[in-house]
């Protein structure tokens, strides 16, 4: 990686995490306007932070969205040598599943779109369709563009299971300590 990339690298990280943050607080404090959560943390940015406003969703959004996805299409072109190397480390029924998981077929695009979108957006499912198309046309772009750092920050953050999760989750509780209303990111 030259230098760029990895400060490129390092910006998407940072700002990922600073949008995590952010939506803690905006989605524990409704607004009077009824402003939707990406405007408002586009204006927490630009407030915060001095960046201009962004055209769309901010990428976190979508990032971790598409992270599913683009790990499903990823499927068909590695060999799954990590779930092999540690197949023989499960129990009998967990060997099963694994097995099972390493056999199944990778969903298409529009498939594993549809079930982000539905997991995403649960009781507001009439607003599927749209969310499945965003997704399905981004997919192949963010499948080029995400490195293997960005998936694995991605994992992290999609499962809320990594050692930068776990300092995100300690801001939180800083936050609350302070009397500053916050929503658990992960607890959708």
């Amino acid at each position: 990686m030259t230098r760029e990339e990895v400060d490129e690298q390092k910006r998407r990280t940072r700002d990922r995490h600073i949008d995590v943050l952010l939506m803690a607080i905006i989605r524990a404090n409704p607004h009077h306007n009824r402003d939707s959560v990406p405007s408002r943390l586009q204006a927490a940015r630009e407030a915060l932070l001095g960046e201009k406003p962004r055209i769309g969703n901010p990428p976190v959004f979508d990032d971790i969205e598409l992270f599913h996805i683009v790990a499903e299409m990823r499927r068909k072109d590695e060999s799954n040598w990590m779930a092999h190397a540690l197949l023989h480390l499960q129990s009998d029924d967990g060997r099963a599943a694994m097995q099972a998981e390493i056999e199944r077929a990778p969903d298409s695009i529009r498939k594993a779109a549809r079930k982000r979108s539905h997991a995403l957006l649960g009781a507001h499912h009439h607003l599927e369709e749209g969310v499945v198309d965003r997704l399905r046309h981004k997919a192949p772009k963010a499948r080029d563009a995400f490195t293997s750092q960005d998936m694995a920050e991605l994992e992290g953050l999609a499962n809320g299971d990594s050692p930068r999760v776990t300092m995100i989750c300690n801001a939180i509780e800083a936050l609350m300590a302070l009397g500053i209303d916050t929503v658990d990111p992960w607890g959708e």
